[in-house]
């Protein structure tokens, strides 16, 4: 019998939890059901009852055999209960196949410091991240190390405190390097997207004449540079983004026109180049929308898309979300548009710069003087702050793109009695512009510019509304249109506006909607047949070329589909407590996140270490014929693959007859022994 038992205790504890079953060859019975539970637990179950019938026992008191065969019983299971005991000293008889010392949660070496963006429009969060007060700070900081001209020691010291900026903003996220004899300072947050995949640039100079600690020139485009990278690190984007701060400008560009040479030779395709150099002087004369002048490349070679575009998205996220302090202008009426560090580009063959600076130029008596300080009562920082926030807004917004799916704004504002807003769209290739909207107070009236300032269209909103389509408007130029959401009436109105519309910002002929830079022929391939697309593998993180990217034995596709994260081993877990886990849920095509599957009202781990299907709803059967449905003994915590006498018919079968047979005996006695008195009385 030892043999025998230890056998069994083998046999089950091999496996992931089970149901053990201990049967002398002697006995008709099961001595000991014991259900060993994955989470190492062990969970007894009675003796199961005499199965026989007892009409045909052998000759002999019944009872006597009965209490024989319980002692043997109860001895069986003592012995059987000290192995299972002993075995519980050894753990990993337990552990399901991929535990590891490591725990269930670790994602064995993958690195995912930040949230990965895709199809998430991030353009409003980080512009409102930028800060006016470390953009000073940054101003601060940099001119502390007072006139850093190009080959200067204060140079040197200035070009280690960018570095060190870079890499302590971006939590060492920001990949850093000095670049060319002049020493420019480079650093570059990595996309996720694979190459070939093109690249954002944001700069300044850091270097200065002799005579000035260069606050405006060019610390604050150097602060820019800074505030963008805090801001941009703490996602994942899908392109690269370089941040720079170029040396050697005020001798003739020479940092930047080596940097720019060694991209090229690198194949480093450029999206946009944003250049700051100067910005807190606004002209007194402009309009409030005209304080900061961006200027785009108007060189016959450079098409809407490669510059003009990126100008008017800033403006466009100027306007709706800041103070609306950009006016763009042309490269042609640009003054000192030669002048600084976005020519070495246009002079390496790259068309797509624009140039940020300051409205006041004609006015700033403290350029290239001693007078270029932090704390001049004629800086203001705010200009900074909003220039910042649209280059990195400009970034967010342009990789919110998704695959399959048109550009969209969403707006949302309370527009006072009387007053009005207003909401910018660059528009880039012909396309219908779809607007809609929501109001729950007032009766809105919107209006729909062109570029040129034609009035396309009006609509009167009347009682409030959910979901209104307020134009479908086909518009064929590219440019920047404008939307005025006005409330004519006296009372308060609550608006809620969306506007979607097709892109073409590579200008290539192709909506961007059916296109996602280099994962665009990746869309409809699956390499590693797991069921999800090689791009979207690149998207969430995953392995294109590995079913199982966290090794955890569940397909990739078979964890995003249930809710699983496929970067993370979860396959021990039982998330829906019903007794399995993942892997078993996986293996047994059960759903992980329902633990009855089959809707019977059993527990599917249940079902199946009992031999039932929980993929059916076998609820109304009764497998081991003992007259208790499945669902029955499920209820009574009885086995139902093991015949129960005690409850079933066959109980009525043998034990009422003898009960009965027992009772009329007794009666019998009884009454013969009430006559044998009555005869001898």
């Amino acid at each position: 019998m030892g043999s025998l038992i230890s056998s069994a205790v083998c046999s089950s504890l091999s496996g992931i939890g089970g149901l053990l079953r201990l049967r002398a060859s002697f006995l008709p019975f099961t001595i000991l059901n014991c259900e060993v539970a994955r989470n190492g637990l062990l969970i007894f179950v009675e003796p199961q009852r005499l199965k026989e019938r007892w009409e045909g026992a052998q000759s002999g008191p019944k009872r006597v055999l009965k209490t024989s065969l319980e002692a043997c019983v109860l001895y069986c299971q003592r012995i059987a209960l000290i192995v299972l005991l002993l075995a519980f000293l050894s753990p990993a008889a337990f552990a399901c196949p991929g535990t590891s010392e490591h725990g269930l949660n670790t994602p064995k070496g993958l690195f995912r410091p930040s949230q990965r963006v895709y199809g998430a429009d991030l353009s409003q969060e980080v512009f409102k991240a930028v800060s006016e007060d470390i953009c000073k700070q940054l101003v601060v900081d940099l001119t502390a190390y007072g006139e850093r001209p190009s080959s200067s020691s204060a140079n040197e010291q200035a070009r280690s405190w960018i570095r060190d900026q870079l890499t302590s903003v971006s939590n060492g996220r920001i990949q850093v390097e000095v670049l060319g004899g002049r020493m420019s300072v480079v650093g570059r947050l990595p996309g996720w997207a694979p190459q070939p995949a093109p690249a954002f640039i944001v700069g300044g100079h850091y270097d200065t004449v002799s005579v000035s600690p260069g606050a405006n020139d060019d610390a604050v485009g150097v602060a820019a540079m800074l505030e963008v990278a805090r801001v941009m690190s703490s996602h994942e984007w899908p392109l690269d983004i370089y941040f720079c701060a170029w040396n050697a400008e005020e001798i003739g560009l020479v940092g930047s026109n080596e940097v720019a040479a060694i991209l090229d030779a690198r194949g480093v395709n450029i999206l946009q180049y944003f250049n700051v150099d100067m910005l807190l002087v606004a002209d007194k004369e402009a309009s409030s929308d005209a304080r900061v002048l961006v200027a785009y490349n108007k060189d016959a070679q450079a098409t809407y898309q490669d510059s003009q575009y990126y100008a008017e998205l800033m403006k466009m996220m100027s306007n709706n979300f800041g103070t609306n302090l950009i006016k763009t202008v042309s490269s042609k009426a640009a003054p000192f548009w030669w002048a600084s560090d976005h020519v070495s580009f246009i002079e390496n063959g790259y068309e797509e710069v624009l140039f940020a600076f300051e409205s006041g130029s004609d006015n700033d008596d403290a350029y290239h003087t001693s007078a270029d300080t932090w704390d001049n009562p004629s800086y203001n920082f705010t200009l900074a702050q909003e220039t910042t926030a649209s280059v990195a807004a400009s970034m967010a917004f342009t990789m919110a793109h998704i695959y399959g799916e048109p550009a969209s704004l969403m707006m949302s504002d309370g527009i006072p009695p009387y007053g009005s807003e207003t909401y910018y769209v660059a528009i880039t290739t012909p396309t219908v512009l779809a607007v809609t909207a929501y109001w729950n107070l007032g009766s809105p009236q919107f209006s729909l510019y062109a570029p040129s300032g034609t009035l396309l269209g009006t609509f009167q909103g009347t009682t409030p509304q959910s979901n209104q389509t307020v134009f479908n408007v086909t518009v064929a130029t590219n440019g920047l249109y404008k939307l005025k959401v006005s409330n004519p009436d006296g009372g308060k109105s609550s608006v809620q506006t969306r506007i979607q519309y097709n892109t073409d910002i590579e200008g290539d002929g192709i909506s961007d909607r059916y296109q996602y830079w280099s994962l665009t022929g990746l869309y409809n391939t699956d390499s590693d047949g797991d069921s999800l697309n090689d791009a979207y593998e690149i998207i969430i993180g995953t392995s294109p070329s590995n079913p199982d990217s966290d090794s955890d034995s569940l397909p990739d596709g078979w964890e995003i589909t249930n809710g699983f994260n496929p970067l993370i081993p979860d396959s021990l877990l039982d998330t829906d407590k019903d007794g399995l886990c993942n892997l078993y849920e996986f293996l047994n095509g059960t759903d992980p996140r329902n633990n009855d599957s089959d809707f019977d009202r059993m527990p599917d781990g249940w079902e199946l270490e009992h031999g039932l299907n929980p993929l059916s709803d076998d609820s109304a059967l009764d497998a081991d014929m003992d007259g208790i449905s499945n669902i029955e003994e499920y209820l009574m915590g009885l086995d139902p693959q093991v015949f129960d006498a005690h409850t079933s018919a066959a109980y009525t079968d043998v034990a009422m007859p003898i009960a009965l047979i027992s009772i009329i005996s007794a009666a019998a006695i009884i009454a013969a022994r009430q006559t044998r008195k009555s005869w001898k009385t």
